[in-house]
């Protein structure tokens, strides 16, 4: 059988023993070559196994003023490594869906923002992203406040 799942939902199914690992087709494949690091990524996502084939890829870049960040003290996040990617598209259920995970391997985070784009602009969610980035900077500044009050100094 063949299972679409999503990369947020694979966790369940590989910890379950509900799907098998696909190293060994990708190994046969005759293009397995022309995937990207970022495809190689995607498809060792949970326990560096092959449990997953991406059938479409959806990269988008994010930049950004670092002056902007710079002149508001913006400019470090401690010794947490972050990276974003942006999938803007119209089949998410909700409006935005943010997901924002560790990587054990480095200590650091991943942001993965789906929205709509009819429902969310992009400078809304440029916006979101940077608020959020903000809060992280001060709790990072300081671990002694609560997010409440965090919210309430930005």
């Amino acid at each position: 059988d063949i299972v679409e799942v999503r990369d947020s939902t694979i966790t369940q199914y590989a910890t379950n023993g509900w799907i098998a690992d696909l190293q060994q087709y990708i190994d046969a494949w005759d293009e397995k070559d022309t995937l990207t690091d970022s495809a190689d990524e995607v498809i060792h996502y949970f326990q560096n196994t092959a449990y997953m084939m991406p059938y479409g890829f959806y990269q988008r870049g994010l930049f950004y003023r670092t002056d902007w960040f710079e002149e508001k003290g913006l400019d470090q996040l401690g010794d947490i490594r972050y990276k974003t990617k942006w999938y803007p598209n119209g089949a998410t259920v909700q409006a935005m869906y943010l997901t924002v995970m560790h990587r054990p391997d480095d200590n650091g985070l991943d942001f993965n923002f789906e929205h709509q784009v009819a429902a969310v602009s992009r400078e809304t969610l440029e916006q979101f992203y940077y608020y959020l980035c903000k809060i992280m900077f001060k709790g990072t500044e300081s671990p002694h406040l609560k997010i409440g009050d965090i919210i309430k100094l930005i």
